[in-house]
């Protein structure tokens, strides 16, 4: 039985070996390397065989913008891929981002991969690069690599800019127990949108006890440029002692991306003043940072005062920073609720008068004749929501200066279909111009908010999302001390216009005389808004005026 089963195991191996084609050389497995793209697998940046004559131009690159490139190392054979070293031979203004892979598994097929070149550009200057990939791959001669030409050109193509006022939390002398509040703007000082995306406390912070947010401010949080944003931290100090801490801001900032603000309160005995924002156009507010917008109706409120001993007894609200072109003032300055007013055609207005940051303090005295001297403030960024915001200030208290907004190129002015301004676009407005074709006042149509008769404005025209098509800016002195047209004053104007929110034009002129005819700016719309200056100073004899 033994031996039975012996003679077949052999009679089996001989078999097997009969079979052998052993004159055949023998196939070796070898890995091949491909560069592929990370998300279309039929794409390539080499154009032979996917290892030969590879290239990627960034184009031009924002200085402090940097760009990616990202390609993927692939191996459709069933032996692993061994990468010996991927280096960058050239300017070093081109880096590998991470780690670079030293392997690629067998297999991998589309996957592969990736890796990954950042370009960051530090002048305005053309320049190149290779990526040399060096690897054990059998489908490269011996000694062989994979060269990715690389090209590029740096370009300065702005940056946004983080602006931070006040520079520090000074919360000055606050009741022991007491909360006080500091209110931060966050302003973009640049031509591109800022993104913050960092605000947080140091570790030597005492933080909640004695430092905190006062207000929820999320990020990423985006700040279009000319404009800013509100942010509120507490301070409640707990014995009659000095403490300090420090808050950091991180944004895109090209320059700075990073704003360390000091945080600074004092313990006392001295009555605390609070400052906050009550209600906005009639509705009441809980928040401590809310959104505004100019002509919103702000009220401000001390209430909120706390005295250490007796009662608070007196207010006294100052208007501590404002848009260089507002004329708004306080309209109860030493009460305990304030609000904004301005002068214009219809009288008194009660609001916020332009664009910008408004910075408002507050000091209490109480019964014992004691004064706060902790930083009470509340600070206003009003921003335009419209998708296209138009906003004209001038100099001289007397001048009657008219806003248009034209449609079309070289617009009818006056015509009633094609311009918008004081003598058929306010609210009272019968036949007010119909630019999206709707029926009745709707988003595509424009609006004159407040005529002013005599002097510094502002007029503001707004659309709420306009339609495609070309509009053009103007603005014209219709007559001097208000509607008599006697004396008229040289003037110096000033028209911002703001698309989206973000201010991305701000033009000056100059006016001498009655009928003088600023066309400001044209501006096209086409899924995009093209702002483009037109400057031209002309006088008018149209009838129409």
């Amino acid at each position: 039985m033994l031996a039975r089963v012996s003679l077949f195991a052999i009679t089996v191996t001989v078999a097997a070996f009969g079979a052998c084609r052993c004159g055949e050389p023998l196939q070796v497995l070898a890995p091949k390397i491909e560069i592929g793209d990370p998300y279309d697998a039929t794409f390539s940046v080499c154009a032979t065989d996917f290892i030969k004559d590879c290239a990627y131009d960034y184009g031009e690159v924002g200085i402090g913008r940097p760009k990616l490139f990202s390609f993927v190392i692939k191996n459709p054979t069933q032996s692993d891929l061994h990468i010996d070293s991927i280096t960058i031979d050239g300017s070093p203004n081109f880096t590998i981002e991470g780690a670079a892979p030293d392997i690629v598994e067998a297999a991998t097929g589309a996957v592969g991969k990736m890796v990954t070149i950042k370009y960051a550009p530090a002048t305005e200057t053309a320049e190149t690069a290779n990526v040399v990939i060096k690897s054990d791959a059998e489908n490269l001669a011996e000694g062989e690599v994979v060269t990715i030409a690389l090209t590029a050109s740096g370009k300065d193509l702005g940056c946004p800019s983080l602006g931070v006022s006040p520079l520090q939390c000074d919360f000055g002398d606050v009741g022991v127990g007491a909360r006080g509040s500091c209110q931060l703007s966050l302003q973009n000082n640049g031509n591109l949108e800022l993104e913050i995306n960092a605000v947080g406390f140091t570790a030597d912070t005492p933080t909640p006890a004695v430092f905190g947010p006062d207000s929820v401010f999320i990020v990423p949080q985006y700040v279009q440029p000319g404009t800013a944003t509100t942010v509120a931290f507490y301070a409640t100090p707990q014995a009659v002692q000095a403490y300090n801490g420090t808050l950091t801001i991180g944004s895109n900032d090209c320059e700075h991306p990073t704003a360390d603000v000091p945080l600074i309160v004092q313990g006392a005995s001295a009555p605390t003043a609070v400052a906050r924002v009550k209600s906005i156009n009639g509705t009441p507010n809980s928040q401590q940072t809310p959104p505004v917008e100019p002509l919103d109706d702000v009220v401000l409120s001390g209430d909120q005062s706390v005295a250490q001993q007796g009662t608070i007894v007196s207010y006294a609200w100052t208007i501590v920073e404002a848009p260089p072109e507002s004329s708004a003032r306080l309209s109860s300055p030493s009460s305990v609720d304030t609000g904004f007013e301005f002068d214009s055609a219809a009288g008194v207005v009660h609001g916020l008068d332009v664009a910008g940051t408004f910075r408002v303090s507050l000091v209490v005295t109480d019964s014992n004749g004691a004064q706060s001297s902790n930083d009470a403030t509340v600070t206003l960024n009003a921003v335009p929501t419209e998708g296209l915001h138009v906003q004209l200030s001038w100099s001289a208290s007397a001048d009657d200066l008219d806003l248009h907004l034209g449609k079309g190129n070289a617009p009818d002015w006056c015509n009633a279909s094609a311009d918008c301004y004081y003598g058929d676009c306010t609210a009272n407005s019968f036949n007010a111009p119909n630019w999206d074709g709707q029926g009745g006042f709707t988003n595509g149509d424009p609006r004159l908010d407040i005529d002013d008769l005599e002097g510094f404005g502002p007029e503001n025209i707004n659309i709420e999302t306009p339609v495609n098509g070309t509009y053009e800016i103007m603005v014209h002195a219709y007559s001097g001390n208000g509607s008599s047209g006697f004396g008229f004053t040289a003037t110096d104007l000033e028209v911002k216009i703001f698309v989206g929110g973000a201010l991305v034009s701000s033009m000056t002129g100059h006016f001498d005389h009655v009928d003088d005819f600023w066309t400001v700016a044209k501006v096209d719309v086409n899924g995009g808004t093209t702002v483009t200056p037109i400057d031209q100073l002309t006088s008018s004899s149209d009838p129409c005026f």
